[in-house]
């Protein structure tokens, strides 16, 4: 390295493993913040009760949990029912990285085709599914709630064969 130059710092290394009860409180303090209506803390319990495949994303010093996913099978179908990048976090690749798990996740179990929806307004994440290969395939009107009413749900699917 020459003078002038700067150090190359490499990108931290991100990993995965399972949500767990203790985690509860941190993925609903992430969905809270991003979200005008997020789950109850009630919600991410349920889901773990009744065995819903979940994953974290964690900094690499395993402390801070960076993102979530929680999803569900049904027949070879899986269903991303909630997935979440820290808002500090966003824009970094990081959405990528974990969509791209949990598709692993949805083969490993069988699926053939990956569901989400998604607030017609997260163009953010509208994008990332696009980019990802997700066609959007319906609309449901006035889904989620809304603090002046309510919003639509873009469907999307994901071939996986």
């Amino acid at each position: 390295m020459t003078d002038g130059e700067l150090p190359i710092e490499p990108i931290p290394s991100y990993q995965f493993r399972p949500l767990q009860v203790e985690d509860v409180p941190a993925v609903y303090a992430i969905d809270k913040a991003l979200e005008p209506f997020p789950w109850t803390e009630d919600i991410f319990y349920g889901c773990l009760r009744v065995g819903y495949p979940a994953v974290v994303m964690v900094d690499p010093t395993n402390t801070v949990i960076i993102g979530f996913a929680l999803i569900s099978f049904v027949g070879a179908q899986c269903d991303i029912l909630n997935i979440a990048i820290r808002r500090e976090q966003q824009r970094r690749g990081l959405g990528k990285k974990l969509l791209e798990h949990v598709l692993q996740m949805a083969v490993a179990g069988g699926a053939h085709s990956a569901l989400l929806e998604v607030r017609e307004s997260n163009a953010v994440a509208i994008h990332l599914y696009e980019r990802y290969g997700f066609k959007q395939t319906a609309c449901r009107k006035n889904y989620y709630e809304d603090p002046t009413g309510s919003e639509n749900a873009l469907i999307y699917t994901l071939d996986l064969t």
